[in-house]
């Protein structure tokens, strides 16, 4: 199923009613409407289905320093608030907590995005900028209506400072306009990846495993460079050998030199999305098992678990790919030496490790 296609009402903020990007979505979604002068207008039924979409205009920054967590490292990354609000609906997805409304908000005033783009790109000449798309919102939900995966990356391509990467991050296989284009050198398509078993029952809405293989293998007979998210790496019976046997469904499918990182991550949340999970997912087994509050207050697995899943998922890439760049979303030092044997005190070395990485982008 397409959850874009279960999307019933549109709420329209009244100043963005005729920018040529609301108009178009109106056209191809034919849904009711309603208008508004503010988001916090719109009703709130937090545990209702997501059949709303917001059309909106963005009042704060687009760009922002990607927040990872407290007290565990970073990776230098930024992140394009373009829309809030996915309709994969993840059991896992902290944005059922992050959120104060129950639907999904899209931000039409890129002009807006784009002079961000310029500031910070000028800000720093020297220094490779990797924006992400998709960390608020699936980047390619509205792909097929909008095309803004083209406009973006053109519109980027003509600017001054050309001191970039961006990524666009989904769980999708809705990339048909990604396909109608050259791309530039400056675009990572990522996709998140995950166990068979994960896939099926705590991913339920977004596309299965074997049509996110086939969609990265075409974006890079297309000429893309690809990035993949284990992230979050979920513990439960039987999980090696599922891991295994994505990692070589991955291998088997798409030229190792194309996939410019790989990033590692494993289950965490807030505290208070566990009762939120379980009322919504009440299917979901992932929170019973065991967790424990980690330094940034999040719910985490023991480390000894974490560093057991690593190693092993490490492992397997490795033997596919040795020269594979990994990295780990949120994690501390311990971990990035003992698992990966890389030595990393704070954020800017990572940044450095990425650094000489992204380069072989621009050669």
């Amino acid at each position: 199923m397409d959850p874009i296609t279960e999307i019933k009402h549109i709420y329209i903020q009244r100043e963005i009613r005729n920018h040529p990007k609301t108009r178009r979505i109106i056209d191809k979604l034919n849904c009711s409407i309603s208008y508004i002068d503010e988001i916090s207008d719109v009703p709130s039924h937090y545990f209702d289905k997501k059949k709303s979409l917001i059309l909106a205009s963005q009042q704060g920054d687009f760009i922002k320093e990607c927040p990872c967590t407290p007290h565990y490292l970073g990776c230098k990354y930024h992140v394009v608030e373009l829309a809030v609000g996915c309709l994969y609906d993840c059991t896992y997805c902290y944005l059922q907590q992050y959120q104060n409304i129950f639907a999904t908000t899209f931000y039409v005033n890129f002009e807006d995005m784009y002079r961000e783009f310029e500031q910070l790109l000028a800000s720093d000449p020297d220094r490779i900028f990797r924006v992400g798309f998709g960390e608020y919102a699936d980047s390619l939900f509205l792909d097929d209506i909008l095309n803004y995966t083209q406009e973006i990356s053109k519109h980027l391509s003509q600017m001054k400072s050309q001191n970039y990467l961006i990524e666009y991050k989904t769980k999708s296989n809705n990339i048909n306009n990604l396909l109608r284009f050259k791309p530039t050198g400056h675009e990572v398509v990522g996709w998140s990846l995950n166990a068979q078993t994960i896939s099926e029952n705590e991913e339920k809405f977004a596309g299965n495993i074997v049509n996110r293989l086939t969609a990265m293998k075409k974006c890079v007979n297309q000429g893309y460079f690809v990035a993949v998210h284990f992230d979050p790496l979920v513990y439960f019976d039987g999980w090696e050998v599922e891991y295994l046997n994505i990692i070589n469904q991955l291998f088997d499918n798409i030229d190792k030199k194309r996939i410019l990182w790989i990033s590692i991550g494993s289950l965490r949340f807030n505290p208070g999305l566990k009762p939120i999970i379980e009322y919504r997912h009440p299917e979901s087994k992932i929170v019973a098992t065991e967790l424990i509050k980690g330094v940034d207050n999040k719910m985490r697995y023991p480390k000894v678990i974490r560093k057991k899943l690593y190693s092993q998922i490490v492992d397997f890439i490795k033997k596919r790919d040795p020269s594979a760049f990994i990295y780990f979303c949120m994690e501390d030092k311990d971990i990035w030496l003992d698992v990966l044997g890389k030595q990393v005190e704070e954020d800017e070395d990572i940044g450095m490790l990425f650094k000489k990485q992204v380069m072989k982008c621009f050669k």
